[in-house]
């Protein structure tokens, strides 16, 4: 079974840890409710708690984001480094990283992280949101899980007036790319991803949401 990083996911750098989070009585969990082919999908904000279960999704769901040539190894190897409860909890903390949760029936179906960052080669006047990541679950497919939460990482972008939107996608992935086209990226450039030892070739694709 092909899973949804395969097919429409994106394997980026994870974002660098920044400052906490503030909390207080004004800061709460925000709940999005979407319904799509006739499911409803919640994707909400990621809470602590929901960390062990975004650490199963992503040893769920890497490998096959990556080139099928990938060694069973260096993918094990960038899991242990990346893939661990410090990580998220420095990802839920962050002020400049939105981690949002997808969930079908109770259930966490996947999860994307947006960072506030802008790609690489390019020079604009305005903030850019990186689509980070963007992980569901194979029994989730068909369900419109990945359709929700790239609504709502539209929605968080252009809440905060980003000029664009972008990822990396594995130039082999071509379902992956023809979705992203399909919810109006374009090739930009390219870059490279480090699975372990391993250097793979990503494409950029960059969303404008306003003027480049």
């Amino acid at each position: 079974m092909v899973s949804w990083e395969r097919q429409n996911g994106t394997r980026q750098r994870w974002p660098s840890p920044r400052s906490p989070r503030p909390r207080g009585r004004n800061y709460g969990v925000e709940r999005h409710r979407v319904v799509r082919n006739e499911t409803e999908v919640v994707v909400r904000d990621a809470e602590r708690s929901d960390i062990p279960e975004l650490i199963r999704v992503t040893r769920e769901t890497f490998a096959m984001a990556c080139p099928p040539s990938t060694a069973p190894d260096a993918i094990e190897e960038y899991l242990r480094e990346h893939a661990t409860e410090p990580s998220f909890e420095q990802f839920i903390a962050n002020p400049q990283t939105d981690v949002l949760v997808a969930c079908f029936e109770s259930s966490v179906a996947g999860y994307a992280i947006l960072a506030q960052n802008a790609p690489p080669s390019i020079q604009s006047a305005g903030p850019w949101t990186e689509l980070s990541k963007c992980y569901v679950r194979s029994a989730y497919h068909g369900r419109g899980i990945a359709g929700a939460l790239m609504d709502e990482a539209t929605r968080r972008a252009g809440r905060q007036r980003a000029t664009g939107m972008w990822l990396s996608v594995s130039e082999e992935n071509g379902r992956a790319i023809a979705f992203y086209r399909k919810h109006g990226f374009e090739e930009f450039g390219r870059t490279e991803f480090a699975v372990a030892s391993e250097i793979h070739r990503d494409l950029i694709m960059v969303r404008s949401l306003g003027s480049l």
